[in-house]
């Protein structure tokens, strides 16, 4: 992980924040922004924090995501369009825009490890009810 550089989305806390302390402790640089630096409710905010990156990204862990406890028929059209935005189309535009920025990713199949890696978790970052 030493001189690699993830990005990673919903990293305030829970999944997300254990899965950022173990690629920070294994040696990656951390991108971590805040919902005020990237919306994904936004894509153009999407795209200017992406902008700002120098370099290419190493590794992308889209993590964030909504949930609306309710029936199908209590959600209305805003709240069903802002959970796609977020859950589905955030990530995508996201995975298309850091391969745009790292082209050898087109040729590779990616590598998840995460499960290994939070394993080794540092204590109190990641329950054995979400890790194991």
């Amino acid at each position: 992980m030493k001189n690699r550089v993830a990005l990673g989305t919903g990293a305030s806390r829970g999944i997300g924040a254990a899965i950022a302390a173990v690629l920070a402790r294994d040696g990656a640089q951390v991108l971590m922004p805040s919902r005020a630096e990237m919306d994904l409710a936004v894509p153009e905010s999407i795209e200017r924090y992406v902008g700002t990156i120098e370099g290419p990204i190493d590794i992308l862990v889209n993590n964030a995501g909504i949930n609306f406890l309710a029936g199908i028929d209590e959600l209305d059209s805003a709240t069903l369009n802002a959970t796609l935005q977020i859950n589905l189309v955030a990530p995508l535009q996201l995975t298309r825009l850091v391969a745009e920025r790292k082209p050898i990713w087109k040729n590779r199949q990616p590598q998840l490890d995460l499960e290994h890696r939070l394993e080794r978790a540092p204590d109190g970052l990641c329950g054995k009810q979400v890790c194991h």
